[in-house]
């Protein structure tokens, strides 16, 4: 048997926790260093200014180390200004080029003012900068479309897109394909949509990083990242009713996917070694802590294939009167995986409703944890394979929480602090192993607990889980797929060009 298990006394209504680092600074811009300096030999440059509604910019560049910027001011008018700019040509540097159909060192700037504007820029290429700001602080910005096509081929490596949208119902969408590529989209206001799909093929290179950072309600997130490198995903989220959902395969080993709903505060990523140590008493999660938004009716989703992936959903909220609760789902296939959830960490104690769902399969050596504060919150967690650890904690009344594990080697660890909490443990083959805690190290006469537990070992088929807990999650945890257009069609600028 492994000889890893949690005492009770360390698990003790003590909240799985990891050491929190200040979130890197979101940029409202990348910085694309538009070169004006640049002479005739190292490349073009481009520069339109238009005032007014209406109106139209197209631009097209082939080669290296060029340059656009586009200005379309427009006030706190009807906007609907398009801008369109795509930059191809030869791959090398300026004083030896390689013939492709690529270009390099090429960067794109386009401004957009008011409401209603459409933005759509691709770059083919390495090196290669974008940038989209659409709104330029709110000027009654809504209904913006943004959209930023980045790599083709075997050239795409090193490049950086950033938009940037003021107002409500804007629409931002990012491909980047290759390696060690570099999306941002920043959306203030309600109902935002955000969609970034990054693909790495192999070339030794690091793997791609996306971030989205939104602000309001209702708002959507969407990242797709698949390849053999290394991905890393980061989505935060403020306000109520927010879905995210990070999607993370290939075979590329030691992903990293976080979100955060309801607090401008992240952490780092577990790690098999962090769930379980550092843990903090679920007290400190009240009076003393941290305050944020307490988002509720938020989703969170999040898919990963491969080893040593990392996995995090903080949910810094509970259900508000009527008020749906907040839902968070980890799905993670292979070897040594880390999951973590965490659940109205600093709400009201009285306040609840969340529901938290992992599943590990097809893989050994797997750690999940879920922590939640509050109270009718459902836990529940499902490993299948080899080694895997389960932990979970609750502070409240009418919590449930359900542990499955199908293989050899495993341990649960559950602690419930307060009454009426329900904890269901289910262990199939040899080895198994399980500590389950209720209302210890409170010092109150609290009761109407229940723990219920079922091992199977060699030499029987006979397996049927624990009833009368219901922790399975419907399809509502799915979120649906953003409606936002792969291109954006501009109207002819002249009569007689293409």
């Amino acid at each position: 048997m492994k000889k890893v298990i949690l005492s009770a006394a360390a698990l003790a209504f003590g909240a799985i926790a990891f050491a929190q680092t200040t979130p890197p600074t979101a940029p409202s811009t990348v910085s694309v260093e538009m070169p004006s300096t640049l002479n005739a030999e190292d490349g073009d440059q481009g520069e339109s200014i238009q005032t007014g509604n209406d109106n139209r910019v197209r631009v097209r560049q082939a080669g290296v180390n060029q340059s656009v910027y586009t200005n379309q001011a427009n006030g706190s008018g009807t906007g609907g200004n398009l801008a369109w700019t795509i930059q191809t040509g030869q791959v090398g540097d300026a004083t030896n080029p390689t013939p492709g159909t690529s270009g390099m060192d090429n960067a794109v700037e386009v401004r957009q003012q008011g409401t209603e504007n459409s933005s759509y820029t691709k770059q083919e290429g390495d090196d290669n900068k974008a940038e989209t700001l659409q709104g330029m602080n709110n000027d009654a910005s809504a209904r913006n479309v943004a959209y930023i096509r980045q790599g083709t081929g075997q050239q795409a490596q090193s490049n950086e897109a950033s938009i940037s949208q003021d107002g409500d119902g804007n629409k931002a969408h990012t491909v980047q394909t290759f390696d060690n590529n570099d999306a941002f989209t920043i959306q203030n206001g309600t109902g935002n949509e955000s969609d970034i799909n990054q693909r790495a093929n192999p070339n030794a290179a690091p793997g791609h990083y996306a971030y989205v950072d939104q602000d309001g309600m209702d708002n959507q997130s969407k990242v797709d990242q698949d390849g053999s490198a290394t991905q890393r995903a980061e989505t935060l989220q403020l306000g109520n009713d927010n879905d995210a959902r990070q999607t993370q395969s290939g075979d590329a080993p030691g992903n990293t996917a976080l979100i955060n709903q309801g607090y401008q505060t992240k952490y780092d990523g577990p790690t098999r070694g962090t769930i379980g140590q550092d843990l903090l008493d679920v007290d400190d999660w009240t009076g003393g802590g941290p305050t944020g938004d307490n988002s509720y009716g938020a989703t969170a989703v999040q898919e990963q294939t491969g080893s040593n992936n990392a996995g995090e959903i903080a949910q810094y909220g509970e259900a508000d009167g009527d008020a749906s609760g907040n839902n968070a789902s980890q799905q993670q296939k292979g070897d040594n995986g880390a999951a973590f959830i965490v659940q109205n960490a600093y709400g009201n104690t009285d306040g609840g409703r969340n529901y938290a769902f992992q599943i590990q399969e097809a893989g050994d050596g797997n750690v999940a944890g879920i922590a939640q504060n509050g109270e009718g919150h459902k836990a529940w967690q499902y490993q299948e394979g080899d080694m895997n650890s389960a932990l979970s904690t609750q502070r409240g009344e009418g919590n449930k929480a359900k542990t499955s594990q199908i293989g050899s080697d495993n341990d649960v660890t559950t602690a419930q602090r307060g009454q009426m909490n329900v904890a269901l443990v289910s262990q199939m083959t040899d080895g198994a192993s399980y500590v389950a805690s209720q209302n210890v190290a409170d010092g109150f006469n609290f009761g109407g607990n229940q723990i219920d537990v079922l091992q199977v070992g060699p030499g029987t088929d006979d397996f049927t889980e624990p009833s009368g807990l219901d922790c399975e999650f419907t399809d509502s945890l799915e979120m649906g797929g953003l409606t936002l257009s792969n291109s954006i069609t501009l109207d002819p600028i002249c009569t007689d060009c293409d």
